[in-house]
Parts: C-alpha cells; sequence; structure tokens
C-alpha cells in the first residue's frame, strides 16, 4: 500500500528526530500547517516542496514515492503527472503537477562578479548596525548569492518579527541591487520572494559575524 504524502512527512520527521515544531522553523511555517501536513488536511505550498524534502534528506520524487526508472530518465512531463496522480490525494494533485510543468526556482544572482561590484553596505535591525563590507567579505557575498534559489513572489514577509539583515551592493556601472533577508524570504529590490531556509541562515549569519568584528 502507497503511503500519503502526509504519511511521508511524518516518517522521515520523526526519522530525522525532530518535533513538528522544529520543522515548522526551518519551513517558516507554523506547527498546525505541518500537523494538517501529516494528516493529509492540507498540504505544502507547492514551491516548497524542494526546501521540504531537502530538510528531511530526501529528493522530491522520493518524498512523493514517484521512482524514475533508470531505463527510462527521460520520462515525458505527462508521465511524471501520472505518477504524482498515483501517490498524492486528488486536492493536492493540480498544483504539484502544474509546480512540475513549470520548473520550479530561480538563480538570479547566478551570474553576479565580484569584479562587477564597487561597494557593499550591511544593515542589521537589531542591533541597528551599518557598516561597509571589505574586500574578502564581498566575495564571500558573493559566493553565497550564486547558489541562492528563489520560488514564488510572496511580500508577506512583513509579518516576520525576526532580525532584518540587508545587503545594499552598488556595481561599477552605479547600479544598486538590495536584498533583505527575512527569513523565509529574500526580498530584491523591494519585492519577496519565498526561498529556502538554509541561504537565509547561512546569509543573516555572515552579516552576524562581519558586524560583530567591524563592533570589536
Amino acid at each position: 500500500m502507497k503511503k500519503t504524502l502526509g504519511m511521508m512527512i511524518a516518517e522521515l520527521r520523526k526519522e530525522k528526530g525532530m518535533t513538528q515544531l522544529e520543522l515548522a522553523e526551518k519551513m517558516g511555517v507554523t506547527d498546525k500547517a505541518v500537523s494538517k501536513w501529516e494528516r493529509d488536511l492540507s498540504c505544502p505550498d507547492i514551491n516548497s516542496l524542494p526546501n521540504l524534502a531537502e530538510i528531511l534528506g530526501v529528493t522530491v520524487d522520493e518524498l512523493m514515492q514517484i521512482k524514475r526508472e533508470a531505463e527510462n530518465p527521460k520520462q515525458s512531463p505527462k508521465e511524471i503527472a501520472q505518477l504524482i496522480f498515483k501517490v498524492v490525494p486528488l486536492a493536492m494533485c493540480v498544483a504539484i503537477v502544474v509546480a512540475f510543468l513549470n520548473g520550479i526556482g530561480q538563480t538570479p544572482f547566478e551570474n553576479l562578479k565580484k569584479e562587477e561590484i564597487k561597494e557593499v553596505t550591511l544593515e542589521l535591525y537589531p542591533p541597528n548596525t551599518k557598516t561597509t563590507l571589505k574586500e574578502n567579505e564581498i566575495e564571500k557575498l558573493v559566493e553565497i548569492l550564486q547558489n541562492v534559489v528563489i520560488y514564488n513572489e510572496d511580500n508577506t514577509y512583513g509579518q516576520n518579527n525576526g532580525q532584518i539583515v540587508i545587503y545594499k551592493i552598488i556595481k561599477m556601472d552605479d547600479t544598486v541591487i538590495e536584498i533583505q533577508v527575512s527569513s523565509p524570504f529574500l526580498v530584491i529590490d523591494g519585492i519577496g520572494y519565498k526561498t529556502k531556509y538554509e541561504p537565509c541562515e547561512v546569509l543573516s549569519n555572515l552579516g552576524n559575524e562581519i558586524g560583530d568584528t567591524n563592533n570589536d
């Protein structure tokens, strides 16, 4: 008997030794939302499935019990859709199929180069500090940003009460890119996007590390 998506989430979460609250914090949702997922009363946001799978230590295919057979690696979108409908409750399927057909995630800073950057400033709230990054710090920032993946546009980031980290990148041609980190969101030039928990954590940690160093 195939397990439902909710059963898979619950099983994998327990294997990782996580509580529903711990998983919820990593996903940027409430523990009540996770409880509903596991009881198949609702489904995770379609664009958060890669992040959920990563946290649970599996691929999206494994999470959804979709086996892409080695002898047939070039499955068509139609075949993938048919597999999804076999393992996910009907009410949840349509949105997930759309995500597979349209592709998930963008890498907006994939081609960003350190040589293109004139200056980067960092603001932390709290503790309400502002500093200018050094060359080696800019290099670290660029390396992180090149691997950042953003998902659906979501401007509910203003509801986040945690620390806000803002990087303002000034390029050699004087164009400015402002990146606000407010996990699990990245706000790029005023537009919010859902992203994974990990890059937000890495960007926040880098900001606090730089802030602590410059305040010593």
